[in-house]
């Protein structure tokens, strides 16, 4: 997840690694991508995130604000997703997704995000 304030770019940290690594290791395991390729990604992802953004901690409240989201059963939206716009709603951040789906779900909850 990366989202922006208006001084600084954000991005949380558990999840985010843990999203990547996860996308990698479908992706060695069905073989689009060598271990080598994946170490690469993972690399880049890294330094990505340690020289331009600004990483937080999940909180106890970004918790209690998912699932709060998540309840909203019409939208259609999962967990994950509702962590990511917890933490940009409790941050303050707009929370920029590919996810067009996500975006259009998230019009009723009130959380800004831009479309990318």
């Amino acid at each position: 997840m990366v989202g922006y304030t208006a001084d600084r770019r954000t991005c949380h940290q558990r999840l985010g690694y843990h999203r990547v690594s996860g996308a990698l290791s479908i992706k060695a395991r069905t073989e689009e991508l060598s271990a080598e390729q994946c170490a690469d990604i993972r690399s880049v992802f890294t330094s990505l995130v340690e020289e331009s953004l600004t990483v937080l901690a999940l909180s106890r409240l970004d918790f209690h604000i998912a699932a709060q989201l998540a309840d909203h059963y019409a939208t259609g939206l999962r967990f994950g997703d509702a962590l990511h716009l917890a933490v940009a709603k409790n941050h303050g951040m707009r929370l920029c997704t590919l996810d067009k789906g996500l975006e259009k779900a998230v019009q009723a909850l009130g959380v800004s995000t831009l479309l990318l």
